[in-house]
C-alpha cells in the first residue's frame, strides 16, 4: 500500500481518529493536505540533512571564519539560555562546542522556516479542512500541550546541562552532543514545527470563527 494512496490515508484518519478534534492542525483533517505533508515533510528531511548535518561535520573549519564567529556570538547573546551548554562544552571539547553552535543554528533557522510552512501548508488546503474549521475547548487543551511538549524538547536538546560533564560520555544521550547532536537536530526540525504550528493555527482558525464564522452562521 502506498504511503500516498485513499486506502492508507483512510486506514490513519480511522486509526487517530479519536485525537483529532485535540489538533488544531493534523494531516489527517484532509486528503489535500495529507498529500502535500507527506511530500513536504521528505523535502524537508533533505534539506535538514544539507543544511544540518553537513555543515556539522565542517563546524571546526566553519568557527575560524570571523562571520560565523560574530553568527555564534550573536545567537549567545540574543539567547543566553543556551550559554552554559555551549561554555560547558567548551571547556571540553571544542569540536563538540562549534558542532553544537553551527548545527543549532541552523535547527533554529530551520525550525522557524518549517513552521511557517507546515502553517502555509494547511492553510493552502483550508477549503479541504473545512470539517475542522471550528475550535473547541479540546483544540485549545491540545495547543497548549503541543506547545508545551516543543519547549520541553527546546530544552532538553538545547538548554539542559548536568553539573557534572564526563568527557568520555560526550555524543551520549546525556548531552545530546558530537558526533550525533546533528541528526538529533535533524528530528527536530521534522516534529517540533508541527507542534510549534498548532498554537498559530488554533488562533488563525479563532479568529476565523469569531469574524467570518459568525457571518457565515448568520447567513
Amino acid at each position: 500500500m502506498k504511503l500516498n494512496s485513499i486506502e492508507k490515508f483512510e486506514e490513519g484518519r480511522k486509526k487517530y481518529g479519536r485525537w483529532l478534534g485535540y489538533a488544531p492542525l493534523s494531516t489527517y483533517h484532509s486528503y489535500a493536505n495529507y498529500r502535500w505533508n507527506n511530500k513536504t515533510i521528505l523535502n524537508l528531511l533533505i534539506l535538514s540533512i544539507l543544511l544540518i548535518v553537513l555543515p556539522s561535520i565542517f563546524s571546526v573549519h566553519l568557527m575560524k571564519y570571523e562571520t560565523i564567529q560574530y553568527l555564534v556570538s550573536f545567537c549567545l547573546k540574543t539567547f543566553p539560555m543556551f550559554q552554559s551548554r555551549f561554555f560547558a562544552l567548551q571547556r571540553l571539547s571544542s569540536y563538540s562546542a562549534s558542532h553544537f553552535a553551527i548545527a543549532s543554528i541552523s535547527t533554529l533557522l530551520l525550525t522557524i522556516s518549517f513552521t511557517l510552512i507546515l502553517v502555509f501548508g494547511y492553510l493552502k488546503h483550508w477549503n479541504e479542512n473545512k470539517a475542522y474549521h471550528r475550535v473547541s475547548h479540546l483544540q485549545f487543551l491540545g495547543a497548549i500541550v503541543f506547545f508545551l511538549a516543543a519547549l520541553l524538547a527546546i530544552w532538553g536538546i538545547f538548554i539542559f546541562t548536568p553539573e557534572d560533564i564526563n568527557p568520555g560520555r560526550l555524543g551520549t544521550f546525556v548531552m545530546f552532543v558530537a558526533p550525533f547532536f546533528s541528526f538529533y537536530c535533524v528530528a527536530f526540525v521534522l516534529f517540533v514545527p508541527g507542534l510549534l504550528a498548532q498554537p498559530i493555527v488554533f488562533m488563525i482558525k479563532l479568529v476565523h470563527q469569531l469574524t467570518f464564522g459568525f457571518y457565515e452562521e448568520r447567513h
